[in-house]
Formats: C-alpha cells, structure tokens, sequence
C-alpha cells in the first residue's frame, strides 16, 4: 500500500471522515432526543407538559456525553475530531426545521386520525 492510500482522500486518517465519524453520532442522539419530546404529547411540546424526571435526566445524560465525546480524551480512539463552529449552527437549524416538520405531521396525523 502507497503512502497517498493511507493517507489519501478518503483514508482512515482524513480529516474529513474523522469529522463525519464525529458528527453522526451527535447529530443522531439530538435528533432522536428531540423528537420523543415532540411525539410524546398531542399538543405542542411546552412546559405546560413538561416530561417526567426520569426522562428529562435520561436525556441530559446521553445528550451530554454525545457532546462531550468529540472533545474527550476518547475522542482519538473513537475516531473523532472536535466538531467546527459552523457545524453547531448548521445543526441548530437542521434539529428546528425537523422538530417543526415532525410537529406539523403528528398535527395531521391527530386530526385525520382522531389519535390522543
């Protein structure tokens, strides 16, 4: 194997795929969080209905640490780089559109449905 294979475009060792081996799991533990407090509820999600203790906790936990890892001390052994700036925004805006679309879905569903 030549040096540009191991270190080429496209290697284990590009900067490139370390930050997408970063990013994939961060973004899938917000996403998936955020939408079980979407969906648990018909109405929309607002502190008037807030989640139980345990389920508020469980979720600060597992988002926590999948923030954490890309900066930890583990991060090199998982493969992962800290993420840019830019990212944390370009997420922020993908997790909103996401959460309404979800909320105006579940709204469909109710109505055509009748599901409470």
């Amino acid at each position: 194997m030549s040096k540009r294979q191991v270190l080429g475009r496209n290697s284990l060792l590009d900067p490139g795929r370390l930050i997408v081996n970063a990013t994939e799991p961060v973004e899938s533990l917000l996403s998936q969080t955020l939408i079980v407090y979407v969906i648990r509820t018909s109405t929309l999600p607002t502190i008037a209905n807030r989640p139980s203790t345990a389920l508020l906790a469980a979720s600060l936990l597992v988002c926590g640490i999948g923030l954490w890892l890309p900066n930890s001390v583990l991060a090199g052994a998982l493969g992962f780089v800290p993420l840019p700036p830019a990212y944390w925004w370009g997420l922020g805006a993908i997790l909103l559109v996401y959460a309404a679309l979800t909320q105006v879905v579940k709204s469909w569903l109710i109505r055509r449905f009748g599901i409470e």
